[in-house]
C-alpha cells in the first residue's frame, strides 16, 4: 500500500531489488493501474522495496531517503510465519532468528545516514491521512498532491491490496500465535530500541 501511495503522490513507478513476480517494474505497470494512480511509466523509479535493510549491500547510496515500516513485532513474525508449519518452525528455531533479523533491521533502521522517515504499519491503516501527509512531506510533493491522495485514498488501498502476495494458510496461521502468547518471551526489544516498540504490548 505504501508503493502504491508513493506512486500516487509522486507520479513515478517504484521498483524492487528481487526480481520476484517481475516485482522490479512497480505496482502501476505491474497491475496495469498507471492511470488509476497518475504513473508516468516513462519515468524512472525512485524508491526501491526492500524487506530488509541488510539485503541492500553496497547497491543503494545511504545518504538516499529511507522510508521504514514499523509493525507490531509479534504481529509481524507471526504473519511471516503463518504458511509454516509450527513444527517446522521449531525445528528449525525460525522464530528466533525471524526476531533477531527483526532487530536487525531496525538497527540498520536506526543508523541510516540519510533522511528518514518511520510509519507505523497500525497507524497506515487505522490513521492514513496522518500518513499519507507525512509520505507527501517527506517526498516533497505539492499539498494539493496530499488533498488528492487523501480524498482518493480507497482507490490507491485497493491498488496496494491486489498487490500483495496471497499465502497459503493450509499450514500454520496466524491466529495459532495470537492462542500461544507465550512465544512473547522471546521478544524482549534491547534497551536502545524500547523507546520504538513502547505503543506495543506483546515486546518486552
Amino acid at each position: 500500500m505504501v508503493r502504491a501511495l508513493i506512486e500516487y503522490l509522486s507520479r513515478r513507478p517504484t521498483s524492487s531489488i528481487y526480481v520476484i513476480e517481475d516485482d522490479n517494474r512497480g505496482i502501476a505497470e505491474r497491475f496495469d493501474a498507471a492511470a488509476l494512480l497518475g504513473v508516468d511509466l516513462g519515468l524512472p523509479p525512485e524508491y526501491v522495496k526492500v524487506h530488509r535493510i541488510a539485503h541492500l549491500e553496497n547497491r543503494v547510496d545511504r545518504s538516499k531517503p529511507l522510508i521504514f515500516i514499523l509493525r507490531d513485532p509479534f504481529e509481524s513474525i507471526s504473519s511471516d510465519l503463518r504458511h509454516i508449519p509450527q513444527l517446522i518452525v521449531w525445528l528449525t528455531r525460525r522464530w528466533p532468528k525471524e526476531w533477531a533479523h527483526f532487530i536487525e533491521n531496525t538497527r540498520e533502521y536506526v543508523a541510516w545516514p540519510g533522511p528518514k522517515l518511520l510509519l507505523y504499519y497500525e497507524d497506515i491503516k487505522s490513521a492514513p491521512d496522518a500518513s499519507i501527509r507525512a509520505i507527501g512531506e517527506f517526498l516533497g510533493v505539492p499539498e494539493a498532491r496530499i488533498a488528492e491522495a487523501k480524498t482518493n485514498f480507497t482507490t490507491i488501498a485497493g491498488v496496494g491490496l491486489i498487490s500483495l502476495p496471497r499465502k497459503s494458510r493450509s499450514g500454520s496461521d496466524v491466529a495459532f500465535y495470537r492462542k500461544r502468547r507465550w512465544f512473547s518471551y522471546q521478544i524482549v526489544a534491547p534497551e536502545d530500541l524500547r523507546h520504538l516498540f513502547a505503543r506495543y504490548d506483546s515486546v518486552g
